[in-house]
């Protein structure tokens, strides 16, 4: 069992494709609960950073490490093969709406878990 925790900051107006955004997010929180510890919970957050919108989706699971955060943003690439069934589209898919949003993805191991951010502009 895991337990999904949201937090979003009050006021904020996300401009953009509401089915692609929604696709990314669904996309980042599936792979959260793929990944998390058992018992663990699942954070996504909506706040502003910096000038941008950050949505993010932070798990307790076995993350990625570093290195391996610009081939988990590649098409087909699948760093767990032993482990978890799937494609290795999700992260590219995510990738793919962030950049026709002119935004930016970040990975952010957290030991333990992965934070994933998805940074959109204000307007």
């Amino acid at each position: 069992d895991c337990q999904l925790k949201i937090e979003i900051k009050a006021g904020i107006q996300l401009f953009g494709d509401r089915a692609l955004l929604f696709q990314a997010l669904a996309n980042l929180v599936e792979n959260a609960l793929k990944y998390a510890a058992e018992g663990k919970y699942i954070t996504l957050s909506v706040t502003l950073y910096r000038g941008w919108i950050a949505l993010s989706v932070a798990d307790h699971g076995p993350g990625i490490p570093p290195a391996l955060h610009a081939k988990a943003l590649q098409r087909f690439q699948r760093l767990d093969t032993w482990f978890q069934s799937g494609y290795g589209l999700g992260l590219s898919l995510v990738q793919a709406i962030t950049d026709l949003h002119g935004g930016k993805l970040y990975l952010d191991s957290s030991e333990p878990g992965l934070n994933v951010y998805l940074c959109l502009n204000r307007s």
